[in-house]
């Protein structure tokens, strides 16, 4: 280590192979946190080094652990801190649903009143000038046209009254977004139990959401899948569904005349569908997904789901992911279960969550093996198993844990598995854009995503 020496202090009954083996890890750690092997570079770092050190030994013991897992543990990454964002998230989604439903409410009451008070001040006009009558107001509160001329005084106490509903209509005390009581009430709450909500939301909850970064091309192109899986409780498939489909989005509009070239597997067993005003026939003989009048152009600005698919199937050599759940007696009473998961073909899954019931346990189950993180939630008496990735080189991995209050018969069931993909199970991408005007390529991007939308072993 250069100007440095790295030293284990042992006792006389240690082992010498053991020892050289721990000092061969502790100098792999060392690298990893030290910009130099010498004194100015071990000096800033010396937190991070005790703490990798201590991951390493504990009580004078050596660890069985590999540089890849002390840098894992170092890092801190919590499972249950990701349970808590995930269902903090969920409770923020459900307080900016309930405050959409609210604003819409409040505004279709805005414009009714606006349209009524228009009505009575047009009416009480009319009654009391003596004069020709006006036609009843029109759905805009701000859109009044008399049936026939009228003096300029009268138009301009016409005028004066539409004005005046303007007004009046913008004073009304409808919904902004971020500031309704409920909503706020809501966030409110969740900070109250702790949760870490952001100014931001606190103020304006669709701040973020319009900060969102938009497509820097000229067309973008989502293409996403959403899986539903049901299994028996001894692994059989019983009903695979893959629904799937390409949303387009058009960011110029001088590109919204374009024909989409689209490269796809066999994909057999897979029935497509395209919109009504894409070319049903161009796309069943050359997989080119384009209007059926060509000088109508897409939609621009929106999101247009252009073709869709859907997969039913019972092969099971389809899924993804195969999780199966054994339970067992012990000889002395309750429980023990074996969870083990199997990825299926060359697919990268993330943030996998297999969820086993363990409704009735008054005690938390005794964990022998796990792969990955497992937590017991006692509020919902549920395991989780959570994996962050898997891919070829954690392709299987196996949970065992014991119960000694749950019998096998009736628990354990039935187990449910989230995750999700970067890889659709469909064979489908785009190749290329060309503009049906000049045959040019137009600049694209695209997306892709698997998600689970229901998986159960039961």
């Amino acid at each position: 280590m250069e100007a440095l020496y790295l030293l284990l202090v042992t006792n006389k009954a240690s082992n010498i192979l053991e020892d050289l083996e721990t000092l061969r890890l502790l100098s792999k750690v060392v690298p990893e946190y030290c910009e130099s092997l010498d004194e100015n570079g071990v000096l800033p770092a010396q937190f991070d080094l005790l703490f990798a050190f201590d991951e390493v030994l504990s009580l004078g013991f050596r660890e069985s652990v590999s540089l890849n897992q002390v840098k894992t543990y170092m890092e801190m990454e919590s499972h249950e801190e990701k349970l808590a964002n995930i269902l903090r998230q969920s409770k923020i989604l459900e307080a900016r649903e309930e405050m959409k439903k609210r604003s819409l409410q409040i505004d279709e009451q805005k414009k009714a009143m606006a349209r009524a008070h228009v009505a009575d001040r047009i009416q009480g006009f009319g009654s009391g000038g003596g004069g020709p009558t006006v036609a009843s107001a029109s759905d805009s509160p701000y859109d009044v046209t008399p049936t026939v001329a009228s003096s300029s005084h009268r138009e301009a106490v016409l005028s004066s009254t539409i004005t005046h509903t303007a007004k009046s209509a913008s004073t009304v005390k409808g919904m902004q977004i971020g500031k309704s009581k409920k909503a706020s009430d809501l966030l409110k709450a969740l900070q109250d139990e702790g949760e870490l909500i952001d100014s931001d939301t606190l103020s304006d909850p669709t701040s973020k959401a319009a900060r969102t970064n938009v497509p820097a091309e000229d067309i973008h192109l989502a293409i996403e899948e959403k899986l539903v899986v049901q299994l028996n409780r001894d692994g059989v498939l019983e009903n695979m569904e893959v629904k799937g489909d390409v949303s387009l989005k058009i960011n110029d509009p001088a590109c919204a005349r374009a024909a989409i070239k689209v490269n796809s597997g066999k994909n057999a067993g897979v029935q497509f569908k395209v919109h009504p005003n894409i070319n049903k026939q161009l796309f069943t003989d050359e997989a080119v997904l384009a209007p059926k009048d060509p000088s109508r152009p897409l939609p621009t600005g929106t999101q247009l789901m252009i073709l869709k698919w859907r997969l039913q199937t019972k092969d099971e050599a389809m899924l993804p992911l195969t999780v199966s759940c054994w339970p067992s007696p012990t000889p002395g009473g309750g429980s023990s279960v074996s969870v083990e998961y199997e990825l299926q073909g060359r697919r990268d899954l993330m943030d996998i969550f297999i969820s086993i019931p363990c409704t009735g346990a008054r005690e938390a189950p005794v964990i022998s093996q796990a792969y990955g993180t497992a937590t017991y939630d006692a509020k919902t008496e549920m395991l989780v198993w959570y994996l962050d990735h898997v891919d070829s080189s954690n392709s299987s991995g196996t949970l065992e844990f014991n119960m000694a209050d749950l019998e096998p018969s009736g628990h354990f069931f039935p187990v449910s598995v989230t995750f999700s993909s970067k890889q659709t199970l469909c064979d489908l991408e785009i190749g290329s854009v060309v503009s049906l005007e000049d045959e040019s390529s137009i600049r694209f991007s695209q997306s892709r995503g698997l998600e689970v939308e229901t998986y159960k072993i039961a």
